[in-house]
């Protein structure tokens, strides 16, 4: 979920709440994304705000990093768990001088704050080779996947998954047993839903 500007003003933390409720959505896999400029404008109103969703076990992100004004003093005032690397940034390396030096830059921030960091806009091997061997935590992009409707993407988890599925659950821990879990929830749901889909009858609209 991303809120504008407006919808931080409240607290959307209640939307979090009520989507876990009708859903039965675990909280862990769900996120609250903040761009940069939205996240350290008026902290000291953002903050309680934000403070409210790691409590849930939500977790926040900040969103479009390197764009704005941040500060190493102000992201440690922040209750944030992922860092996003901007998309422009991203797609100059490894080529521009500038573009490598702040994705860098980033990555070092993000492990100095113990923070998880995400590369976004990843489009070629080389955009993820590079922050890959900085210690980049995270990626995102159409070399890895593009959007796709629930069927393909519950086709896309199955294919991935499945090198993972000749070892027992309890083979795996830490990170990979988290993701393995995560990935195999998220497909029933998806399949779950489809079924709903499939089944519920389309009602003809009356004039």
């Amino acid at each position: 979920m991303r809120p504008s500007r407006k919808q931080t003003g409240s607290n959307p933390a209640q939307a979090f709440k009520s989507c876990h409720s009708e859903e039965d959505f675990p909280p862990a896999l769900l996120g609250l994304e903040l761009t940069e400029s939205v996240a350290v404008e008026r902290a000291e109103i953002r903050i309680p705000i934000l403070e409210s969703f790691p409590e849930l076990g939500i977790r926040v992100s900040i969103d479009d990093f390197g764009t704005g004004h941040s500060t190493l003093s102000r992201l440690r005032r922040l209750p944030t768990h992922t860092l996003k690397i901007d998309r422009s940034f991203v797609m100059d390396t490894p080529e521009d001088g500038d573009a490598v030096a702040t994705v860098a830059a980033a990555i070092a921030m993000a492990k100095t704050l113990k923070l998880t960091i995400t590369a976004a806009g990843i489009e070629t091997k080389e955009q993820l080779e590079f922050p890959q061997s900085l210690g980049c935590d995270e990626f995102q992009g159409y070399y890895l996947a593009h959007p796709m409707p629930a069927a393909d993407c519950l086709e896309w988890i199955e294919q991935h998954l499945r090198p993972l599925c000749h070892k027992p659950f309890d083979a795996y821990a830490g990170e990979a047993a988290t993701a393995y879990r995560d990935c195999r929830y998220i497909k029933n749901k998806i399949k779950s839903r489809l079924a709903t889909l499939n089944t519920t009858p389309i009602q003809n609209a009356v004039a």
